[in-house]
């Protein structure tokens, strides 16, 4: 088995670290919810879902969050 090596880009023809910036998950989920014509969510924050709120803040212009008490009556409101 032979090893074949490894040709290495210089750093200087690499971006900044800081200039390279991949979507999140979160705003992925937020922006196809809008491009879906979501306009109103119904949740209860906290825990995992603390990502999600942090856009839905961002796109708070676009889309309508209703706080809720418990997640089976945002079940209910969003059936309609």
């Amino acid at each position: 088995m032979s090893a074949q090596p490894q040709t290495l880009t210089p750093a200087t023809q690499l971006p900044p670290a800081d200039a390279i910036q991949e979507p999140r998950g979160a705003e992925i989920l937020i922006e196809a919810l809008l491009h879906e014509g979501v306009d109103a969510i119904f949740g209860y924050p906290g825990g995992a879902v603390l990502h999600i709120y942090d856009e839905l803040w961002r796109a708070r212009d676009r889309v309508t969050h209703y706080l809720v008490r418990h997640e089976q009556g945002a079940v209910h409101m969003a059936e309609g």
